[in-house]
């Protein structure tokens, strides 16, 4: 896969695993579990062989996504500016897109890191039809970790964001890398 600093991207990411929800009385504040710390490590390892760091990165901030985000610093090896927002606690697809489509024009690159059903949900809205093989997976389980890569045209604003208008260039599961 040839990949360009200066392509833009667009990366999905569902938070890695959290610890059984049963166990906390705030669900916001559930931490990841070590299988999830270390998954988190590992996808950013991976990335960073493959495709240009983000240059914008909106995060919930619950702690199992705070942690994810976190973790996927250290296995990329760099720190990336971040934006940890309560909004994306539990968003809607719909509610994600908008905070999408809000990102300064100048970015090239953004990684949003958020919850289940609405990363998946959104996954599947933004992967366009000429992604099929990919676009497959997407129909199937969005496990916890998983990274959605998507290729944004260059012609194309942030607030141009709609459903299939972006080609899935890769699905990252930590169990697959």
């Amino acid at each position: 896969m040839q990949t360009s600093a200066n392509s833009r991207y667009l990366f999905l990411m569902r938070h890695a695993k959290a610890a059984n929800a049963s166990a906390y009385d705030d669900d916001h504040a559930r931490p990841l579990t070590e299988i999830g710390l270390d998954a988190a490590r590992r996808i950013g390892q991976h990335w960073q062989a493959i495709w240009p760091l983000p240059e914008w990165v909106w995060c919930s901030d619950a702690m199992r996504t705070k942690q994810t985000f976190l973790e996927l610093q250290k296995g990329l090896g760099a720190e990336l500016p971040v934006q940890f927002d309560n909004a994306l606690y539990m968003a809607s697809t719909g509610d994600m897109l908008a905070m999408l489509q809000r990102t300064p024009a100048a970015i090239e690159r953004v990684l949003m890191v958020a919850h289940n059903p609405g990363t998946h949900h959104l996954a599947h809205t933004l992967a366009s039809d000429a992604s099929l093989d990919v676009h497959d997976a997407l129909n199937h389980k969005y496990p916890t970790g998983t990274l959605s890569v998507f290729r944004v045209p260059n012609e194309m604003a942030w607030g141009d964001l709609a459903p299939a208008s972006l080609t899935l260039e890769a699905l990252v599961m930590p169990k697959k890398i």
